[in-house]
C-alpha cells in the first residue's frame, strides 16, 4: 500500500516537472550553431538578431569587457568576433539560464540559486583554464556544468513548494 503511494508521488512530481519553463528556440539554435565546427560568423550574427534582447546584452558584454579599445563595439560582427563563439555560447546560456530561473517570483530560492550557479560557472570556468594539461575539458564546457550543476534545486522548489525543496 505504502508503495503504491510512493508510485502516485513520483507520478504527480514528474507531471509537475512539464511545467518547468524551457530555453528558448534562439538560445538553443545559438548553442548549436556556435557549437558547430562548420558555423560562420554571419550565422551566429544572423541567430542572435533573431532576439533582439539577447543581442542588446551581448553587445553590452562585449562594451564592457572592452573598454579599453580605441573603436567601440557597435555591431554584433564585432562582438563575435571579438568575443569568439565560446564566450557568445557561455554568455548566452548565463543569460538564458539565469532568466528562467528568475521567472517565478514565489520561487525565493531562485535568486539564491541564480547567483551561486554564475559564480561556480565563473569559477569552474577559470579553474580549468588555469589547470591546463590536467583535463582536456574546454572552458567553457565547465562553465555550463558550474551554470547546470544544482538546476535539480531549481525543479524541486518547482514541483515541491516550501521546505521540502
Amino acid at each position: 500500500m505504502q508503495s503504491e503511494a510512493v508510485v502516485e508521488r513520483v507520478r504527480i512530481l514528474t507531471d509537475r516537472i512539464d511545467r518547468l519553463p524551457a530555453p528558448g528556440a534562439v538560445a538553443i539554435r545559438l548553442f548549436e550553431v556556435t557549437s558547430s565546427s562548420t558555423a560562420g560568423i554571419d550565422e551566429v550574427v544572423s541567430v542572435l538578431a533573431a532576439e533582439p534582447a539577447l543581442a542588446s546584452r551581448i553587445l553590452s558584454l562585449c562594451r564592457r569587457c572592452n573598454q579599453d579599445l580605441v573603436q567601440k563595439v557597435e555591431t554584433l560582427e564585432h562582438a563575435v568576433v571579438l568575443l569568439g563563439f565560446d564566450e557568445i555560447r557561455s554568455a548566452a546560456l548565463s543569460i538564458e539560464i539565469c532568466g528562467l530561473l528568475g521567472r517565478d517570483p514565489e520561487l525565493a530560492i531562485a535568486v539564491d540559486l541564480r547567483r551561486h550557479a554564475v559564480i561556480t560557472a565563473s569559477i569552474a570556468r577559470t579553474l580549468v583554464a588555469r589547470i591546463d594539461g590536467i583535463s582536456n575539458l574546454e572552458p567553457s564546457a565547465a562553465f555550463l556544468a558550474g551554470l547546470l550543476h544544482d538546476l535539480g534545486h531549481l525543479v524541486l522548489a518547482s514541483v515541491i513548494p516550501g521546505p521540502m525543496a
